[in-house]
């Protein structure tokens, strides 16, 4: 049960993450004129202002429900086959 619950928190942490990513990435694609009115300009720094509260929380939730994971499964992740291709994943950002 706990295990599902964790599993649950490092799937919201990586929504979290990688949406907000995305959705920055997205708002900056469409950048509008040049000379931006007044309300656009607002509304491009509330949505910068959200994603960077958005990203590092949910790379935090990510990383210590993944650790937490880990722990109540009692995988060693230096012995453990899949929790190393699954970190190497990770970290070569394919994962």
């Amino acid at each position: 049960m706990l295990y599902k619950f964790l599993k649950t928190l490092h799937l919201l942490g990586l929504v979290l993450f990688l949406g907000s990513v995305l959705g920055h990435v997205a708002t900056s694609v469409h950048g509008g004129p040049a000379g931006g009115s007044p309300a656009f300009l607002a509304a491009r720094e509330n949505i910068s202002a959200l994603t960077q509260a958005l990203t590092l929380p949910g790379l935090g939730i990510a990383a210590l429900s993944g650790v937490a994971m880990a722990v109540v499964a009692r995988m060693n992740p230096i012995k453990s086959k899949r929790c190393f291709q699954a970190t190497s994943l990770r970290a070569m950002g394919v994962g």
